[in-house]
């Protein structure tokens, strides 16, 4: 036996190391040591600290509870140079994880940001900013003049296709034709057919007319 070992024999005989196994314990990270799972009754002194930070085993990253035996805290003790240890307490310590615990806030994030003067209190609107101005108001630049409507789009253009229908008293039929000049709905419309004979004919609709009788189309504007 060596000398320290005789000096660490001599020093647990005089005050001998109990410790007490809880039945359960929490831990944060991946070891599980003394001081996690036993409460230190006894030992010389200055080697407590000593004791409770030995490793017993490490713990497994899945959530499920870990036992330790007294058996393996003995040995681990013993590796550790701390001879005859008495355990008492529990027989087998069942280990769990701790929940993590939320994130601390500094002062900083809990207090909101405190707002000047000139956020707190809105704009003050000057006096054109708060009243419309009328159109006969002098600084205004004079009467507003009215728009115009703008003109309603042409029904037919004379550069689209146009579909004539020439309709009888038992059949209708309808001819492909291009308009010589654009109209709304009700003009009359000179119309040249895909055969190329040009006829007068009355916009329905966009994009459909009828032909019309020649005394009608003298009418026509």
């Amino acid at each position: 036996m060596t000398t320290t070992a005789l000096l660490a024999a001599a020093l647990f005989a005089a005050d001998p190391v109990v410790l007490a196994l809880r039945p359960s314990a929490e831990i944060e990270g991946a070891l599980v040591r003394v001081g996690d799972i036993a409460a230190v009754v006894s030992a010389p002194e200055g080697v407590a600290s000593h004791i409770e930070a030995v490793v017993v085993v490490l713990a497994r990253e899945s959530a499920a509870p870990l036992t330790v035996e007294r058996s393996t805290v003995e040995r681990r003790l013993a590796e550790h140079g701390v001879p005859d240890v008495t355990l008492s307490g529990a027989d087998v310590v069942i280990v769990k994880r701790a929940a993590p615990r939320p994130p601390v806030r500094t002062r900083d994030e809990r207090v909101p940001p405190v707002r000047t003067r000139d956020e707190r209190v809105p704009p003050v609107r000057t006096r054109d900013e708060r009243v419309p101005r009328s159109p006969a108001d002098p600084d205004s630049g004079g009467p507003a003049k009215a728009s115009k409507p703008a003109p309603a789009p042409a029904a037919v253009r004379d550069d689209g296709d146009l579909r004539v229908i020439f309709r009888g008293r038992f059949v209708e039929i309808s001819e492909r034709g291009r308009p010589l000049r654009a109209g709304a709905p009700g003009d009359i419309i000179p119309v040249r057919l895909e055969g190329g004979r040009t006829i007068q004919a009355r916009i329905e609709r966009p994009g459909v007319a009828v032909p019309v009788a020649a005394s009608s189309a003298k009418e026509a504007p």
